[in-house]
């Protein structure tokens, strides 16, 4: 009789894992409103994950992108931690806020790991990024994440 409960028991708990996978894989990326600074994070981190490098480079303020060329940004070191910035992440958008003229938005990173010695394990953190409208577009004013070392510190 006991044997019956725990494979009902196994039973349920592997639907339960199934489905859970199912609705992760299956839920459909958020579309922002184009020219929100939602959107404009979005398409960034879009870039980052695509390789986009020019249009990483385009979404800094021109005094980021005056301290950071693309080839500072994007050398040797960069390639390398890339994938580890990006990989293994799911982002949620998580909320947007307007001080004067910055515009504040707050995603979530949820980062997973498979190596861990009772099976997979993660956390979460939130990043917010500093938007301002230059020309007409959103652009980031201050180094987003992940962080490029020629962009921070602002030099003194």
């Amino acid at each position: 009789m006991n044997n019956y409960w725990l494979i009902g028991g196994g039973a349920i708990l592997g639907i339960l894992i199934v489905a859970s996978i199912v609705v992760a894989v299956l839920q459909s990326e958020a579309e922002f409103a184009p020219g929100s600074p939602e959107a404009a994070v979005q398409a960034y981190l879009r870039g980052l994950d695509d390789d986009d490098f020019q249009a990483v480079h385009d979404a800094l303020s021109p005094e980021l992108q005056d301290r950071c060329s693309i080839e500072d940004m994007f050398g040797r070191r960069y390639v390398s931690q890339r994938r580890s910035a990006l990989e293994d992440k799911r982002i949620t958008f998580e909320g947007a806020r307007k001080l004067n003229d910055i515009t504040f938005v707050t995603v979530r990173i949820v980062e997973m790991h498979s190596d861990g010695l009772f099976g997979p394990s993660g956390f979460d953190y939130d990043e917010t990024f500093a938007l301002e409208q230059f020309d007409g577009h959103w652009k980031f004013s201050e180094n987003p994440w992940p962080r490029f070392d020629c962009a921070w510190p602002p030099p003194e």
